[in-house]
């Protein structure tokens, strides 16, 4: 179990993956995970020495890994260039309805 942080100690941290972007953690073996989900492990470790991933799957199953997978959204965001179509179009139907 790490030990707590003081100002003092010039101890450097070092980790064993890293942010891909927000909200997006790549571990050391190249497994994405979202950031949320890796910090809610991390914690899980902290307060359970004996708390590992395999014990987690023997718990859950193996299905447990299709839920850490960042693999495809369900319903994209637009991108800005497509936000801009979907408010351009909302303004021109705005402009038909308005009496003149």
């Amino acid at each position: 179990m790490p030990k707590r942080y003081h100002k003092k100690t010039k101890q450097k941290r070092t980790f064993s993956g890293k942010r891909v972007k927000r909200g997006l953690y790549q571990s050391s073996d190249g497994t994405l995970v979202n950031a949320d989900v890796n910090g809610a492990f991390n914690i899980m470790r902290k307060t359970d020495s004996d708390f590992s991933f395999s014990r987690l799957v023997e718990k859950v199953g193996d299905q447990v890994k299709e839920w850490l997978h960042p693999t495809k959204r369900i319903r994209p965001l637009p991108t800005k260039k497509e936000q801009f179509w979907i408010n351009l179009n909302r303004l021109k139907l705005k402009s038909n309805l308005s009496p003149h």
